[in-house]
């Protein structure tokens, strides 16, 4: 009876400690996201670069940023980045130039001549998951930092 008692016990340990940890990986994501999406809010794409158009876009990135359950346990991992961007052949986005130079007039630099280049603002965030249960669980193998991006489609 002990025996069976403790591998339930620790059983329900890791089920907890798993949902606890999927938990905190969707609310990352969804933090990341929001940020992305305050920040199209908040600027207007007809002053575009929004990185260096924008007075409000890092407090409106930040409250975004800290409004689900994370709180400010979430932190942006680099500054905000804005740059042109190209579907290449492989249909993947490729790098055409940075935001504080001219937009390109075209995708010819990745072939793809007839395409438009598109502006977008890219948000990279961490969060330092903490175990409840330390090593008596799985999740203590799995990647304690989580880092999460979020593109989001300024022009």
């Amino acid at each position: 009876m002990s025996l069976v008692g403790a591998i339930f016990c620790v059983a329900l340990l890791n089920v907890s400690e798993i949902a606890r940890y999927g938990f905190d990986s969707m609310q990352a994501t969804t933090a990341t996201q929001a940020a992305a999406e305050a920040a199209l809010t908040t600027c207007d794409v007809a002053h575009v670069p929004a990185t260096t158009n924008c007075a409000g876009l890092n407090n409106a990135v930040d409250a975004a940023l800290h409004s689900t359950s994370l709180g400010t346990q979430i932190a942006l991992k680099a500054p905000l980045s804005e740059a042109y961007y190209c579907l290449d052949n492989s249909g993947a986005l490729a790098l055409v130039s940075s935001a504080a130079s001219a937009p390109p007039a075209d995708c010819s630099a990745v072939t793809n001549a007839t395409s438009v280049p598109t502006l977008y603002l890219v948000v990279s965030t961490s969060f330092t998951y903490a175990p409840m249960f330390g090593g008596m669980t799985v999740v203590g193998r799995l990647p304690q930092t989580m880092t999460h991006t979020a593109w989001m489609r300024m022009k």
